[in-house]
């Protein structure tokens, strides 16, 4: 009970931003220099910024040859350099209310997914995200300073294989828990001591033939 009461004091408090929905009639959106694609659908959209270039695949070695086979790419892997700056990117991004609301979600409602180079830089981001009423209400300049935020800090470990590819990709539900809280700004956890991997999805592809 107190969870539905909490969840309708932060939606009532958006209720005016989120009638006004940018996201469900638009093909694009644009805040602080950036302009996003929208792809909308009943539960699912997507945020890309149109200056992405390098969200597709096939991939490629430096030397120009093209990833063939579905092994190739399943041994490109990456470790975050330190997993608390993907939380500090969010950080004062969303309000507190926000923040309580999606940890009370039994699945993180965003997904980002990320453009690495072979030197473990943070090229492009993208945000896929559930139709949740408090994700709508969330305006366009929201996840320009979180696709700003997380290219400055969120920085990779290649293994050998990534390091022989130009770029290559990944991606990672956000953990609301872990996300630092405005009044309590030494919240962020030390890093767990089992994988990164339970934090991380690879997105395989599908090899044309």
């Amino acid at each position: 009970m107190k969870r539905v009461v909490f969840l309708l004091s932060v939606l009532l408090s958006t209720f005016d931003v989120h009638s006004q929905n940018p996201y469900v009639d638009a093909t694009t959106v644009t805040a602080d220099g950036i302009t996003f694609e929208v792809d909308f659908s009943t539960y699912v959209f997507y945020l890309s910024n149109i200056a992405n270039s390098r969200s597709e695949i096939p991939l490629y070695y430096k030397d120009g040859r093209k990833l063939k086979t579905e092994a190739e790419y399943r041994v490109l892997h990456a470790n975050y350099a330190n997993r608390n700056d993907v939380y500090r990117a969010f950080k004062g991004v969303l309000s507190d209310d926000v923040i309580k609301a999606f940890r009370e979600e039994r699945r993180s409602p965003i997904k980002v997914c990320y453009t690495i180079s072979s030197e473990g830089e943070t090229l492009e981001v993208a945000f896929i995200m559930q139709t949740h009423p408090l994700i709508l209400s969330l305006p366009p300049e929201t996840f320009a300073t979180l696709e700003k935020r997380l290219k400055q800090y969120v920085k990779w470990e290649p293994n050998e294989y990534a390091k022989e590819v130009s770029y290559f990709h990944m991606s990672g539900m956000i953990d609301f828990k872990k996300i630092p809280l405005s009044s309590a700004p030494d919240s962020i956890e030390k890093p767990d001591s089992v994988s990164d991997k339970k934090d991380r999805e690879w997105n395989l592809p599908v090899l044309e033939k």
